[in-house]
């Protein structure tokens, strides 16, 4: 979606669309939703305890290592976009240091939380989200910042969950740590599987159909390494 500023930038679907989607929707508000990413590869069902952990005005998010400086930008956003006053702004966002950003904002996908608050927030994260974008952080994960703004203005302090996955932040290369400890994969990211069944499968019979520039160095001497980019056996 085009943002009013004119500029294009893909996630700004993501809040627009749901805001289409609850007009046209009808549910109770005391209806979970969960919001995910198009690259997330299901390893195995959440289970219900986790979404008995979210309340009405207490979202849960998977931990995301995005650091806290867009604290320094929720008060000018709020003053500029959201039309609230300069003391009102500056004691939400100045209140927040780094280890409360971490501890109940700094979150991403998936996103889980009720009709009603996903209504309190949408509205506030689109209007939100041009700015960042156009004057502080032009990366992918602008709206994520957006996000945080949006839901500290609102007072959803969220519960920061760390095992829904390993975030694109971090390459992760032990799967059967893996496999029993999260429920998804991300595939924004690397992943590593080394080859253990010897015999015909110590072969690289993937690596012809590659381009040179797209092999990457070993990490044992037969090993997977695949993404969403590129997949390839390793020798």
């Amino acid at each position: 979606d085009k943002m009013p500023n004119g500029k294009t930038y893909v996630m700004f679907n993501r809040p627009n669309g749901l805001i289409r989607y609850f007009e046209k929707v009808g549910t109770e508000n005391d209806v979970l939703y969960v919001v995910l990413d198009p690259d997330f590869v299901f390893l195995k069902a959440i289970p219900d305890e986790v979404f008995a952990m979210v309340k009405p005005g207490q979202p849960m998010a998977q931990y995301y290592g995005l650091s806290s400086k867009w604290t320094d930008w929720g008060a000018h956003i709020c003053i500029k976009v959201l039309n609230g006053t300069e003391v009102q702004c500056r004691k939400i966002y100045n209140n927040i240091d780094s280890r409360k950003s971490k501890r109940l904002y700094a979150g991403g996908a998936p996103y889980i939380m009720y009709r009603n608050d996903w209504l309190r927030l949408l509205k506030t994260w689109l209007k939100v989200m041009p700015m960042v974008f156009d004057q502080y952080y032009d990366g992918i994960e602008s709206d994520m910042y957006a996000y945080m703004i949006a839901s500290a203005y609102l007072g959803l302090e969220h519960i920061i969950y760390p095992d829904f996955m390993k975030t694109c932040m971090h390459t992760f290369s032990h799967p059967d740590e893996y496999l029993t400890k999260h429920y998804f994969i991300h595939y924004c990211q690397r992943y590593h599987v080394y080859e253990i069944r010897g015999d015909i499968y110590e072969v690289n019979s993937a690596q012809e159909f590659l381009k040179k520039q797209e092999l990457k160095p070993k990490l044992t001497n037969y090993s997977y390494s695949f993404s969403k980019y590129v997949s390839q056996v390793i020798q």
